[in-house]
């Protein structure tokens, strides 16, 4: 068992490495820069239309913890300056802003189809449209996510609060909201790596799952320790000034393209190595998909 392991440790960092995977996590660092703060915009203006958006900002402040705190800082400044906007420009905002946001963000999905292709050893056939149809889906579905995640994390507390269901149970169940979090976080990674790849077979869940799971434990582990680095060691105010804020949120990021990639590479060694991928249809090098 042992010896398996090793064996699919070296074959992943084989691939790692002919792959670039952290070069293609650096672009996708950038798509996700375009696509974060109109996400931003849009949350905001939406619920800006049904409630104080002032609320918004406090609950998101909850889910700072997981991010290095200049990028919290940078993310804060911006939800300050968003709610501080009229309820009427709100809603102009909404609809300006979804527009941008999902041709930002589905860009950035594209991006990351192309990169888990890469790691599949994948030629891409699929039209332009298509494509993007289904990249406009898992921008959707991250959307439903990320309201899901804010509501676990900021509402469950005031709505045991409100049922008393008494200190232990309240506890106890707030605590288990931070691993139902990370359990549907990995279940939203195996549902990408299972439709990204262009491929005539798709992957059954157990084929996703080793993935999912180690990009998700590895962009927690990856998120503290770069929090914890940067508030103790780092000197990115230091070095880069007014830019330290910017480059320790794009490097956050490139942590989080980092580990869905490795995630994304695991499968396929371990799907490689079962005889159970279908024959490659190609593969172009990294200098002519990312050219």
């Amino acid at each position: 068992m042992a010896g398996v392991m090793m064996d699919t440790l070296r074959s992943l960092k084989d691939e790692l490495k002919r792959d670039r995977v952290p070069a293609v996590a650096a672009g996708l660092a950038f798509y996700a820069v375009l696509a974060v703060f109109p996400a931003l915009i849009a949350l905001v203006s939406l619920y800006g239309l049904f409630s104080d958006p002032a609320q918004v900002q406090a609950q998101l402040e909850q889910l700072y913890g997981v991010m290095p705190a200049s990028a919290a800082e940078l993310l804060g400044a911006q939800m300050h300056a968003l709610v501080g906007q009229s309820s009427g420009a709100l809603g102009v905002g909404f609809v300006v802003s979804l527009v941008g946001l999902l041709w930002s963000a589905s860009s950035g999905v594209s991006q990351l189809f192309a990169a888990i292709n890469v790691a599949y050893e994948r030629e891409e056939t699929r039209s332009f449209w298509k494509i993007r149809g289904l990249a406009l889906g898992v921008t959707l579905a991250a959307l439903a996510f990320s309201a899901l995640a804010l509501a676990l994390v900021a509402v469950a507390p005031a709505a045991l609060e409100a049922l008393s269901l008494g200190s232990t149970l309240e506890g106890a169940v707030t605590w288990l909201r931070w691993p139902l979090l990370a359990a549907l976080m990995a279940l939203g990674l195996g549902w990408i790596y299972r439709v990204a790849p262009d491929r005539d077979g798709k992957p059954s869940p157990r084929w996703v799952t080793p993935g999912a799971i180690a990009a998700t434990a590895l962009w927690l582990l990856g998120s503290l320790a770069f929090s914890f680095y940067t508030a103790r060691f780092g000197s990115y105010q230091e070095t880069y000034g007014a830019l330290g804020a910017v480059i320790v949120f794009m490097m956050w990021l490139w942590i989080s393209g980092l580990s869905v990639l490795i995630g994304a590479e695991l499968n396929y060694v371990l799907e490689r190595d079962a005889g159970r991928l279908p024959r490659a249809r190609g593969r172009r090098s990294l200098e002519d998909r990312y050219a």
